[in-house]
């Protein structure tokens, strides 16, 4: 794993690993964090263990099948307080998913990693021209993040999920940020 970590003004991000289970277990272990997600809540230890050996195996750092999930730190601090992640879907594009503890909420720190993540990408991989997310559009904090990134509503829709939500009815909403629209944005902004 050659990756270097990304840096913003209050966070550090390095690739997950194992010695970040005590911490990820932390807040992926409460159903508040997990109730917009597609896990559930880990139930021990083990559980943020084997998520944390399972992204370590997927781990892919080829252009065509990147697979990378890092760690949210506070600078200054030695515990995790989330992960994110971006997955290639096609040759040119890829999405962004992340997770954070419910203590963190609401301080812009998910902001703050997505808008440390985007450039990164677009800088290291020059073949990715378009970035996805998306969430249940009740989820209000993760649609502020998006949009607080530069990502805008693609469509929204709503459909029977399985898993953890048991056949429920509910709408999704997906978003899209564009090299030459997050390019444009960064311009005006200098």
């Amino acid at each position: 794993m050659g990756l270097t970590t990304i840096a913003s003004d209050r966070l550090k991000l390095h690739i997950l690993r194992l010695e970040d289970a005590q911490a990820l277990f932390s807040y992926a272990s409460d159903k508040e964090v997990a109730a917009f997600t597609s896990w559930t809540a880990h139930q021990d230890i083990a559980a943020s263990k084997a998520f944390i050996q399972h992204t370590i195996d997927r781990h892919q750092e080829e252009p065509g099948t990147l697979h990378l999930v890092w760690a949210i730190l506070p600078k200054g601090e030695r515990d995790i307080i989330g992960t994110i992640s971006f997955n290639q879907d096609s040759p040119s594009s890829g999405h962004i998913d992340y997770a954070l503890g419910r203590k963190y909420w609401g301080q812009g720190l998910v902001t703050e990693a997505v808008k440390a993540l985007v450039p990164w990408v677009f800088a290291k991989y020059p073949q990715i021209q378009n970035l996805k997310s998306g969430c249940l559009s009740d989820n209000i904090g993760s649609v502020r993040v998006l949009e607080k990134a530069g990502f805008q509503v693609q469509e929204k829709y709503t459909k029977k999920r399985g898993g953890k939500f048991g056949g429920q009815l509910l709408e999704t909403t997906t978003f899209a940020l564009s090299r030459n629209t997050w390019a444009s944005a960064s311009r005006s902004q200098d």
